[in-house]
């Protein structure tokens, strides 16, 4: 039987032009530790600034397992708690909304938008020993950072911060604003890819398979022969380039983004933030997807769009808009319907199948990197 040392080990031993090996999507093992050493270390995308509208706004999310409330503060700063109630171990939200106080639906302990112990029935007679008090007192609070609208947590105290891990990403976004752009749609899904999470992140940083996967959406736009690589051997990112062979809509007006200069109003940049977040950047508009591990072979998502300020002051800005929802929804379920047969055969485990295209997959090698170090304790890197 194939033990998790077994899997660690051809990981680390992928030779350069080869994918991760199948077993490394399908061992009952692997999520166990993906959840221990990645999603409980590493900075993980729960979603968009914009979100989080006003004060009292929240969003939740599952972290390595770990419940998470993140929540709009009264001064306006994003704050992330331990969404489980102090009392019985209950989960006290769930989803998106806006609240001025939050309830646990158990036994109706009530929690400020700081995470602080407001109201608790009968508080003096439930058994919590003096030097214990604070343990009830307030939610414990969870590391995170807003970074270019995205927004980060971490279970982890020690983690080197975002903003050090992606200076060499912000560089290549400083002409685009992204903190003056508009999270216009933002969309959680529950149990949506019936696919390993790795095989979701990979997809994305994949331009080998545009023209056919995509021939009746994106294909026709942004062939794979204009993608070309931006970054070599990133620890914490990749961003790869595209260009506009034509435009996705021939209605889609000229580029309104003023930061951006006129050599680069085709480009489309395509960037994976390990571990969980992909987003393609134009210079009016941003897709992204932000990926959670349900089981070895399903993942949840929560996914938007947005766009430059000026944009929305375009003539049909709202059929527009549609537009461009109806074709992220047709690509996505394009990618959706391959993964399915991807799942399907890394079932067989077959160790003599997964050999990368040097240039249109090379993201995909660089996360397999990522995987090693993280994972296996590889050093960086035998892919290039």
């Amino acid at each position: 039987m194939t033990t998790i040392e077994d899997v660690l080990s051809s990981i680390r031993s992928v030779p350069r032009g080869r994918a991760m090996p199948a077993v490394a999507y399908t061992h009952p093992e692997m999520l166990a530790l993906e959840r221990e050493r990645i999603y409980g270390q590493e900075w993980v995308c729960v979603g968009r600034q914009g979100t989080l509208e006003r004060p009292g706004s929240y969003l939740t999310a599952d972290v390595a397992e770990s419940p998470v409330l993140v929540v709009r503060q009264d001064d306006g700063s994003i704050r992330a708690f331990v969404n489980v109630c102090r009392h019985r171990h209950t989960q006290i939200v769930d989803g998106v909304g806006t609240v001025s106080r939050f309830v646990c639906p158990y036994h109706a302990w009530m929690y400020d938008k700081d995470g602080t112990l407001v109201r608790a029935k009968d508080l003096d007679r439930v058994q919590v020993p003096a030097d214990c008090s604070q343990n009830v007192e307030r939610l414990p609070e969870v590391r995170c950072e807003v970074w270019n609208g995205f927004i980060f947590v971490t279970l982890a105290d020690d983690t080197q911060p975002v903003s050090e891990n992606l200076a060499g990403l912000a560089e290549i976004l400083q002409n685009y604003h992204l903190d003056r752009f508009d999270d216009t749609i933002v969309v959680h899904d529950d149990v949506d890819w019936a696919a390993n999470w790795k095989l979701v992140f990979e997809n994305f940083v994949d331009s080998y398979h545009l023209d056919y996967v995509h021939r009746a959406s994106i294909g026709p736009s942004t062939p794979s022969a204009l993608a070309s690589r931006r970054t070599v051997r990133e620890p914490h990112f990749s961003a790869q380039d595209n260009r506009h062979s034509a435009p996705v809509n021939e209605d889609v007006p000229a580029v309104m983004n003023p930061f951006v200069p006129a050599e680069d109003h085709d480009l489309v940049v395509v960037m994976g933030v390990y571990p969980n977040l992909v987003f393609s950047i134009e210079p009016d508009f941003m897709w992204w997807i932000a990926m959670t591990p349900v089981d070895a072979a399903r993942t949840s998502t929560v996914w938007g769009v947005s766009f430059s300020s000026e944009y929305k002051d375009i003539p049909d800005y709202e059929s527009n808009l549609k537009l461009m929802r109806e074709l992220i929804q047709a690509a996505t379920a394009e990618d959706k319907a391959t993964l399915v047969a991807v799942q399907k055969g890394v079932r067989r485990n077959d160790p003599d199948v997964g050999y990368l295209h040097e240039e249109w997959e090379a993201y995909v090698g660089e996360f397999l990197n990522y995987i090693q170090r993280v994972l296996a304790g590889a050093p960086q890197s035998s892919q290039s």
